[in-house]
């Protein structure tokens, strides 16, 4: 199997194992949104449950304070109308039939003038600044002067004080336990709801929960098996892939025993031209000595007359160089006798000119 046939199994076998990924995985989601949705309106209602709970007993309350202050009020009313019963005046007496009188006793006593408002001003004032003494003698004479006043006579209303005490005290106590059992009662009802909603929010999460475990069983068989399907596939394509191996192993052992057979034949092939490129290597080499010897020949005799011209060359050069430095010898000394000749002229004429 070629390497296109090998691509296109691996290709479809990764295909089959994402779309078997993919088919589990949407699955899982599937069960997991429905678990969700089925919880959230578990919580939903349970919540609207105790809302109403809450919302029945939160309209009760009113109510039941509105009759414990009715009870309160009532009772204060009692106790009022009881205090101002005992407040009011006792009945006066039954009038007495008039006894005869005789003498002095038998006639009327005559009305006393009423005081004029100035003197019963003055009088008041006069008893004001009596009872305040003056500051150094306010302790003394409160020791010595001021008496505690007798006790008062108990009279009827002050006997019948404690019991109107009493009988408010029995009513305030009453409304005190109405109004408390009446509280008791909203605190009962509002028990009651919390419970029920912490009932129903357990059960909710309770119902989430084995939603999420049946979604984790769900999921996890779901997983094992995509991973069952993969490693199918997994293993199918291993297989493909081996006898793929196997047979470009034997495609490879023939191309090898092929290139072997190949390789003698050439070898051989080799040997024989080998051999004769050896020999034309030696004739040619022998050649190529022979050329050499009369290259080398031909070059001795070439450097033996290129000696024999350079050494006329040279006894040519020489003797030109003698006679070039006697030339130079001659003009030197012509040129000597000529500035000897010139410089005693000179001196002659200096002394002709120095005689005159």
């Amino acid at each position: 199997m070629d390497a296109p046939a090998r691509a296109a199994a691996a290709t479809a076998a990764d295909a089959a194992a994402a779309a078997a990924l993919t088919a589990a995985t949407a699955k899982a989601a599937a069960e997991a949104t429905a678990a969700d949705a089925a919880a959230a309106a578990a919580l939903t209602a349970a919540t609207a449950a105790a809302a109403a709970a809450a919302t029945a007993a939160g309209a009760a309350a009113p109510a039941k304070a509105a009759a414990a202050t009715a009870a309160t009020a009532k009772a204060a009313a009692e106790a009022t109308a009881a205090d101002a019963a005992a407040a009011a005046p006792s009945p006066p007496p039954p009038p007495q039939p008039p006894q005869p009188r005789s003498g002095a006793a038998a006639q009327p006593k005559p009305l006393q003038p009423l005081r004029p408002a100035k003197a019963l001003r003055s009088h008041r004032r006069r008893r004001r600044r009596s009872r305040r003494p003056h500051r150094r003698h306010r302790r003394r004479s409160r020791r010595s002067h001021c008496r505690r006043p007798a006790a008062a006579a108990p009279t009827a209303a002050g006997a019948a004080a404690p019991a109107k005490t009493a009988a408010a005290t029995a009513a305030t106590a009453k409304a005190a336990a109405e109004a408390t059992a009446a509280d008791a009662a909203a605190a009962a009802s509002l028990t009651a709801a919390t419970a029920a909603a912490a009932a129903a929010a357990t059960a909710a999460a309770a119902a989430a929960t084995a939603a999420a475990t049946i979604e984790a069983s769900a999921s996890a068989i779901a997983s094992d098996a995509a991973a069952a399907a993969a490693a199918t596939i997994v293993a199918a394509a291993t297989a493909t892939a081996a006898a793929v191996a196997a047979a470009a192993a034997a495609a490879t052992a023939a191309t090898a025993a092929a290139a072997a057979k190949a390789t003698i034949n050439d070898a051989a092939a080799a040997a024989a031209t080998t051999a004769a490129a050896a020999a034309a290597a030696a004739a040619a080499t022998a050649a190529t000595a022979a050329a050499a010897a009369a290259a080398t020949k031909a070059t001795i005799d070439a450097a033996s007359t290129a000696a024999a011209a350079t050494a006329a060359a040279a006894a040519t050069a020489t003797a030109a160089t003698a006679a070039a430095a006697a030339a130079t010898a001659t003009a030197a000394a012509a040129a000597a006798a000529a500035a000897a000749t010139i410089e005693a002229a000179t001196a002659a004429a200096a002394a002709t000119a120095a005689a005159r």
